[in-house]
């Protein structure tokens, strides 16, 4: 199994796609009550009910494996679900006709243009690959402004994702000293291309993959838990996603598993269950003065740590690591060590482009 094989698995999900036209025709996405489609009854349902239109006029959010060049990444952030933006120009399928929905096919569009003469029957490998490219190119296509911030763009204007914002910024934090002056001195007076470099090292993913949870919607998140719908994904995408990501390449990499729910979900899981920490440490307090374990794992030289979403998306690392941890600075050293790698592999090859010249 590959990653394409895995986003294959999101994208063109064929249980998923029968509940979808089950609702367009009926209303219902499980009619019948087939065991196979219970998992995708509130992936659908929750959709339906925060588009501005009805699902086959907007057309449906189709799933996002990751974000990121996740081959090439060096650190993968794993969350539980992904933010639902009704307007967001992203894949979906569209021409959803009520009388025959499935005809479809997949579309980077937002809810508001008009879509016509586009249908074709189910999707294909084309598609899948056009998803894939979206999902691979996010951050390079993210909008940045000079402050450095990365956003969605939704219809007539973009929204700023707190979340990669977040992300930037730990993924900053993990940097040493002596390699973010040299970072930092390279690209002096261009945040843009600052953080696009950053970015660059960085990928995440969800739990669930598919854009069905408007941000603070607890209502939500309790249906899935109750529901099953996030142990299904983590069984049948994330758990596939993640081992393949701490062994695709020879290169020491690290995973940030934030919030509970995810390092539950980890800890129980069939392929990493077994893993005992290597440290465990107690993290800062939070606002409201509760702390909580921060557990840090090796797998097969990676290194997987937890934590928790205590200050905005996702909170601050240098918030979070209490000043004696041992933890923050193994990350900082393994990190720095891949990125100050490729920093001289980049160097070394932008002079033999000027020497060739």
């Amino acid at each position: 199994m590959d990653f394409k094989d895995i986003a294959t698995k999101v994208i063109d999900n064929a249980e998923l796609k029968k509940a979808l036209m089950n609702y367009i025709k009926c209303g219902s996405p499980n009619p019948d009550n087939d065991s196979a489609l219970v998992p995708y009854e509130n992936l659908i349902t929750f959709q339906a009910a925060e588009c501005v239109q009805p699902i086959e006029e907007s057309g449906y959010q189709v799933g996002e494996p990751w974000s990121g060049d996740i081959e090439n990444a060096d650190i993968l952030f794993v969350s539980k679900t992904l933010a639902y933006a009704p307007t967001e120009i992203c894949p979906r399928y569209i021409s959803l006709p009520r009388e025959e929905p499935d005809n479809y096919r997949i579309a980077v569009t937002d809810c508001i243009q008009k879509l016509t003469n586009c249908s074709s029957q189910n999707s294909d490998p084309d598609d899948v690959a056009h998803v894939i490219e979206f999902c691979n190119t996010r951050f390079k296509n993210a909008f940045l402004n000079n402050r450095k911030t990365l956003h969605i763009q939704i219809t007539g204007r973009i929204k700023r994702v707190d979340y990669w914002g977040a992300m930037r910024k730990n993924t900053e934090a993990l940097l040493l000293s002596n390699v973010k002056r040299i970072l930092k001195r390279k690209y002096r007076g261009k945040p843009i291309e600052y953080t696009l470099k950053l970015m660059e090292h960085v990928a995440c993913t969800c739990v669930v993959p598919y854009k069905v949870v408007p941000p603070k919607a607890r209502k939500y998140l309790t249906a899935f838990n109750n529901g099953g719908t996030f142990q299904y994904c983590w069984d049948n995408f994330a758990e596939d996603l993640l081992s393949l990501f701490l062994s695709s390449s020879s290169a020491s990499k690290i995973v940030v598993l934030v919030g509970d729910d995810v390092l539950q979900v980890f800890q129980k899981s069939t392929a990493f269950s077994a893993l005992q920490p290597k440290l465990t440490e107690t993290s800062k307090p939070n606002t409201k003065g509760k702390t909580s374990n921060i557990y840090l794992y090796e797998y097969n030289g990676n290194m997987i740590v937890n934590v928790r979403n205590n200050q905005g998306s996702m909170g601050s690392f240098v918030n979070y690591f209490s000043q004696n941890s041992k933890i923050f600075p193994m990350l900082q050293t393994q990190f720095s060590a891949m990125f100050n790698a490729h920093l001289n592999t980049s160097q070394n090859a932008e002079k033999k482009r000027t020497n060739k010249k």
